[in-house]
């Protein structure tokens, strides 16, 4: 046999008897067939939305995220050693006896764990005794401890002040010293405005108790108490125009 016509023999079609379907396949295309002919079979269907959903959410414990399994989320690594865990740390790390006996009165839970001592070699450092009790903690955190995970948005500090407006756009407004109230010899620690508006009363810490004229600017009436007033407030009745004092002892 030449390779020529070993090559035609291959590129020879297949006979149509052996590309037909059988009987049963023919069976199974004339039942689809009528079946969507009267519309048994629908292709286009429309997803049925839920009647009911979360109000806060997706729910971690649906049969969804059962199936699915939870997110794993990493443990927490210990904390690494510092500078005064070391056994010849600074003198600025090991604390006073005054600052170990102020320990005693905290709460174990503020209390530090851990009270930094200086040793002369490596050798001379003995066991730790909170070693078994701080490693079944940390078991204790791993395995019963629930684990979320949180967002961190970086927001500019500087985004979130205010935004102040512009001077022009207040005006406006008193620019200018109009009037005065001068004579006291110390700082002013209260005033008080009487309920009619035309007496201003004015305690130091001069000792001194000042009666002015709102509208004047005139001191009228002076009272020496001889120690730093406090507190100076009017009656809010009008019709007894009494002050009320309140001095250091």
């Amino acid at each position: 046999m030449s390779p020529r016509s070993a090559i035609r023999s291959r590129e020879r079609p297949q006979r149509i008897e052996k590309v037909r379907a059988g009987r049963e396949g023919e069976r199974k295309v004339v039942k689809y067939i009528r079946a969507i002919r009267k519309g048994w079979l629908k292709f286009d269907i429309p997803k049925e939305e839920p009647r009911y959903y979360l109000l806060w959410g997706e729910d971690s414990t649906s049969a969804e995220n059962k199936r699915q399994g939870l997110k794993y989320i990493p443990a927490p690594k210990p904390n690494l050693a510092g500078h005064e865990e070391s056994y010849n740390p600074s003198l600025e790390y090991i604390p006073t006896q005054e600052e170990i006996n102020s320990y005693q009165l905290m709460y174990e839970e503020d209390r530090p764990k851990f009270i930094p001592r200086s040793y002369d070699s490596l050798r001379n450092v003995p066991a730790y005794e909170n070693a078994l009790k701080e490693g079944f903690e940390r078991c204790l955190d791993l395995y019963l401890c629930p684990r979320t995970t949180k967002k961190r948005i970086n927001i500019d500090p500087e985004s979130l002040k205010p935004k102040l407006p512009s001077r022009k756009d207040l005006k406006p407004y008193p620019s200018k010293c109009y009037l005065e109230y001068i004579g006291h010899s110390g700082p002013v620690k209260s005033i008080s405005v009487e309920i009619s508006g035309q007496w201003l009363a004015s305690g130091s810490s001069d000792g001194t108790i000042r009666l002015w004229e709102v509208e004047t600017g005139r001191c009228l009436k002076v009272w020496k108490i001889g120690e730093p007033v406090h507190y100076v407030t009017w009656n809010p009745s009008p019709q007894l125009p009494i002050l009320a004092v309140s001095a250091y002892v």
